[in-house]
């Protein structure tokens, strides 16, 4: 059950982010969070979504998903509720920045949401937007144009794909992030392989971008896993744990 909210405010928009491990969901007005709630993306259901939006009131919903089985979930509840005014981003609501991008019907709405709530938030000339999630993106946003970038495992698929190898264990990280040495079990040699192997090769992608573009970049980092990045010794500039609902809230209120 959802714990009941003191105050309806007016012009409140419900910001629903959908990702792979996780669902966000928070009321907005347009300064800022007035409630946040994530679930495991397993666990959201009609019923749930039914009960979120009844109980606050909701007369509009901005979604950004990646799981089109949540997708048709949301859109199936929605129409029990008439008077709310629903958009998708990529659907019914496009990303202000330009794309210069080979495939853009390709191209995932949380990581356009996210490079377009980075550059909202920073002013700064380069942007480079890491989303460590269940995957670990690296965007490129220059000016108003997005770039493209890469799509990497992220230390938990790089250990749950070594997890498959027949003499390998499966293995999850440690709760408490060592400090950097070599693995001296074969335990541990997965899981530091996977943290610093990961630090090492962000910083490495991101001086060869610099370098090869000729570009002075700020990083932005959100998603689950940053804070364990930063833990494992990787330097982001800045901390944003929730850009795609920081970017759905700026969408919503443009």
């Amino acid at each position: 059950m959802v714990a009941k909210k003191p105050h309806i405010y007016k012009n409140e928009v419900l910001l629903i982010d959908v990702g792979n491990t996780s669902t966000k969901i928070a009321l907005s007005r347009s300064e800022a969070f007035i409630w946040q709630k994530s679930w495991p993306t397993t666990a959201i259901t009609s019923h749930l979504l039914a009960e979120v939006i009844a109980m606050h009131q909701s007369q509009t919903v901005f979604c950004c998903s990646v799981v089109p089985t949540i997708s048709d979930i949301i859109s199936q509840t929605l129409v029990l509720f008439p008077q709310c005014s629903t958009m998708f981003v990529g659907r019914e609501r496009k990303v202000p920045l330009k794309i210069n991008y080979q495939t853009p019907d390709t191209l995932g709405a949380d990581r356009l949401v996210a490079a377009y709530a980075a550059r909202r938030l920073f002013s700064d000339p380069a942007l480079l937007v890491i989303d460590a999630g269940t995957a670990l993106t690296l965007d490129l946003v220059i000016s108003d144009t997005f770039f493209g970038g890469f799509i990497l495992a992220s230390p938990t698929g790089q250990m749950e794909a070594l997890g498959k190898a027949a003499q390998l264990p499966n293995l999850t990280l440690p709760k408490q992030i060592p400090e950097f040495s070599l693995g001296q079990s074969t335990a541990t040699c997965i899981t530091h392989g996977a943290l610093f192997g990961t630090v090492a090769m962000l910083n490495g992608l991101i001086a060869k971008i610099e370098h090869t573009y000729d570009l002075h970049t700020v990083t932005i980092g959100t998603g689950g896993m940053s804070s364990t990045l930063s833990a494992a010794g990787f330097t982001f500039t800045h901390l944003q744990r929730d850009l795609v609902l920081d970017g759905l809230r700026f969408l919503a209120y443009q």
